[in-house]
């Protein structure tokens, strides 16, 4: 107890000797990032027209990492436990710290709630950095902040879509924003439509105004028709085939043979799957519960042989299984090694860019504090 009082007054202390303008934005900072997260301070988590999709994106990230995976590809708990490859068709760095705390054993409605606040702390200190250094004043930037911050497109991002990819986004789009203040004046009002200036408003009152009050304006439309134009060509000779990957029925869970004879026991953990049978007839083949994605093995324990697999049904992963087998088959998703040159040429780049910032500022933690301090005044 005696710690916390002493660190308590040492905040105190230091709160104190800030000038009055610096504890204006210091207060301001805080009651302005208390406000936007006020709805993430919920026992629960706000139904957003995404929510259930990045809950799973959270869990799944935190069923990779305990199936092995790093960083994770596929999640394993997605249609059926067949599995998703999310992980390569979206970016998910960011949402490694939540799952991360959902792995540790917090509740999944907690970490996205505590995900919000974290981007909002981040967002509105990013646009407060930005806006003071467009206008050169303090009071301004944090007035700015505020009205970047709150704005209702991004709070209907956050409470709303629960869009999460653009939300967070939004805090590197103040530096953006920042830098194109004049031309941003204008743009909203050509390319954004507000629902409450409309006639349809009207109509449509109670329904699409309370959920989203933002429409696409003149300039999106006609880019967007003109986008849905050029590709309508190529769209008609394509096939509805990949939809198959969207159909949850389409995905039941459990092995099937095309020989009825076949003997099968497995047991399923994650993206691992060990199947023991006994195939007594001719050559025949098996569909197990996974996806075949590029990267999954199937290895024949007993002689450490791989065996042949391929697509089924609805992309199911197929085994061939040669006539008089007996034994047990180790399945598992091994990321392809040109995955793991580029995640080491990825690496090797950020370490690279760190290690020539700090050779560059070599007293960067003073120049940082030093810079804070002009800010507020």
């Amino acid at each position: 107890m005696k710690v916390n009082m002493t660190h308590y007054k040492k905040m105190v202390g230091t709160f104190d000797s800030l000038s009055s303008r610096q504890r204006l934005i210091s207060s301001g900072l805080f009651f302005t990032i208390l406000m936007v997260s006020l709805p993430a301070f919920f026992l629960y988590v706000l139904p957003g027209h995404d929510i259930w999709f990045h809950l799973m994106r959270i869990e799944g990230i935190k069923d990779g990492f305990l199936s092995g995976q790093f960083p994770v590809r596929i999640q394993p708990g997605w249609l059926n436990e067949h599995g998703y490859a999310t992980s390569i068709m979206y970016s998910e760095l960011l949402l490694y710290l939540p799952a991360l705390l959902r792995w540790i054993g917090l509740p999944i409605g907690l970490v996205y709630n505590l995900y919000i606040i974290g981007v909002n702390i981040a967002t509105v200190l990013i646009a407060y950095y930005c806006f003071n250094k467009v206008v050169g004043d303090s009071l301004c930037g944090l007035m700015m902040a505020v009205f970047y911050s709150a704005n209702v497109y991004r709070l209907s991002n956050i409470y709303s879509r629960s869009a999460v990819g653009e939300y967070t986004a939004n805090g590197k789009i103040a530096t953006d924003t920042a830098s194109f203040i004049r031309f941003a004046e204008f743009v909203p009002q050509f390319f954004v439509t507000d629902y409450h200036m409309t006639l349809a408003s009207q109509v449509y009152r109670d329904g699409m105004t309370n959920e989203m009050p933002l429409s696409i304006g003149v300039a999106s439309a006609l880019i967007l028709a003109a986008g849905i134009k050029r590709r309508q060509a190529a769209e008609k000779e394509k096939t509805g085939a990949l939809s198959i990957f969207f159909n949850q029925d389409e995905y039941l869970s459990g092995i099937t043979a095309e020989n009825d004879s076949v003997m099968i026991d497995y047991t399923s953990q994650y993206n691992k799957l060990n199947v023991t049978l006994t195939n007594p007839g001719e050559q025949t083949a098996i569909e197990i519960p996974r996806i075949n994605y590029q990267g999954y093995q199937a290895k024949h324990l007993e002689s450490g042989d791989f065996m042949s697999i391929s697509s089924g049904n609805s992309g199911r992963l197929k085994i061939d299984i040669p006539a008089g087998f007996r034994g047990t088959i180790a399945v598992d998703f091994v990321s392809p090694f040109y995955w793991r040159g580029a995640e080491l040429i990825s690496l090797l780049t950020f370490l690279g860019l760190s290690l020539g910032t700090l050779m560059k500022h070599k007293k960067s933690s003073t120049r940082l504090i030093i810079a804070w301090n002009k800010m507020m005044h």
